[in-house]
Order: C-alpha cells, then sequence, then structure tokens
C-alpha cells in the first residue's frame, strides 16, 4: 500500500465519525462581524465560520485584513507572531506564501484556508504528525516525511521524537514542495473517494484524529 491509498483508507474510515472526533473551541471575542453559531457541533461550527470568513473576503469586506489576523491568532490560537508578520501575511499573495515552506505555516496556511477552502488546507503540528505516521507507519514503503511543527500538545511532542528518529533511520528529510504535495494528496483522496469529504473535512480528520495516531510512538 502507497501513502496515496493509506490516506485514502484512513480518511475514508474516519469521515463518517468526524461530527463526534473533531473538537475546537469557537471563540467569539473580537470578531470583526456579526456573527452566531448555528450548531453546537464543533465541526459543523468551523466548516460555517471558515465559509463565512471566504465570503466576506471574496465581497472584499473592509474587516479583510481583521478578519484573516482574527482567524490564526483568536480561533487559532496562534499568539507568538508579531503584528508586522501578520500583515505581511495579509499583504502577500497565496502563490508566494506557499514558497515560504514551513516558515509560519501554521499562520498563513489558516489565511489560505478562509481565503479559497476549496483550494488549500491548513498544516499544523497535529495534521504532521497524522501524515507522518500514516507514511512511516502504515504504508509498506514510503519515502515522505512532512516537516514537524512545535506544538504545545504533550502528546504530539513526546511523539515527534520517535518519528524524528525513524525519518533518520530511513535517511528521510521533507521535500521542498511538501505543501503543495499535501494539497494535491488531499485532492487525489477527494476524487479517488467518490467525493464523500473534501479537502477541509480531509484535513479536519487528520487534526482530529492526530492523538490517537501519535500513540502509534508511544505506547
Amino acid at each position: 500500500m502507497n501513502f496515496q491509498e493509506a490516506l485514502n483508507s484512513y480518511l475514508l474510515a474516519n469521515v463518517n465519525k468526524i461530527h463526534q472526533s473533531y473538537e475546537w473551541d469557537f471563540p467569539t471575542k473580537n470578531f470583526p462581524l456579526p456573527y452566531a453559531k448555528k450548531s453546537n457541533n464543533d465541526y459543523q461550527n468551523s466548516l460555517e465560520l471558515r465559509g463565512f470568513i471566504h465570503n466576506a473576503l471574496k465581497l472584499k469586506s473592509e474587516k479583510s485584513v481583521e478578519l484573516q489576523i482574527w482567524y490564526v491568532r483568536d480561533w487559532g490560537g496562534v499568539k507568538t507572531n508579531a503584528q508586522s508578520t501578520l500583515d505581511e501575511y495579509v499583504r502577500t499573495s497565496s502563490e508566494c506564501l506557499i514558497e515560504k515552506e514551513e516558515k509560519g505555516i501554521a499562520s498563513w496556511s489558516k489565511m489560505l484556508s478562509v481565503r479559497d477552502p476549496s483550494s488549500f488546507a491548513i498544516y499544523d503540528a497535529r495534521v504532521a504528525m497524522s501524515l507522518n505516521t500514516i507514511s512511516l507507519a502504515q504504508t509498506s514503503s514510503s519515502n515522505l516525511l512532512f516537516p514537524q511543527l512545535s506544538s504545545r500538545n504533550k502528546k504530539i511532542v513526546a511523539a515527534q521524537s520517535a518519528v524524528t528518529k525513524r525519518a533518520k533511520a530511513l535517511a528521510l528529510r521533507p521535500d521542498k514542495g511538501f505543501y503543495k504535495n499535501y494539497l494535491s494528496f488531499l485532492s487525489q483522496a477527494v476524487m479517488q473517494c467518490g467525493n464523500k469529504f473534501d479537502i477541509q473535512t480531509a484535513e479536519m480528520i487528520l487534526f482530529a484524529n492526530a492523538e490517537i495516531l501519535a500513540a502509534h510512538w508511544t505506547s
């Protein structure tokens, strides 16, 4: 089984559980526009919020800059960026942001995901853990390694050390085009699995199950 096949299989096995498995708080403080949650389900709320921000950006809302920064800092909980860095990300085209590779990706990929949810997905430490576990533990032979990012999640951090050791043993390094590859793998999964989910849901499955997959390395 190659990586794409393993990814497809994992996503299909977990898509019907995403409404229960995905958990993420919905902060309402400082949101730049009037908005109210429509559901008590974190997965559905996250999808609807992303769509709401995307539509506001398409309409070139005067709050476009604030919305992208809010999505990173308040919704995403990434508090370490300087204001100048966030301003730079907002001003930078999606194509140029991708060229930054892993530098700041946990922040700017969130901006991309609201600029165009049908084409871009968030890449963060949890997503990376899931991708690497599928690649290195669920395929017969994979030479794919995705860059690991700093995390405040102790379970993810503990597993990252084991992933690093495994990667060194296999002499693997992340490909410079890893983000584009990641998007391609998600898009292929959507098509090959009969459009039973979209790339947003695929990303959210990887995020939601990261701790479960991380246990492979620490159990």
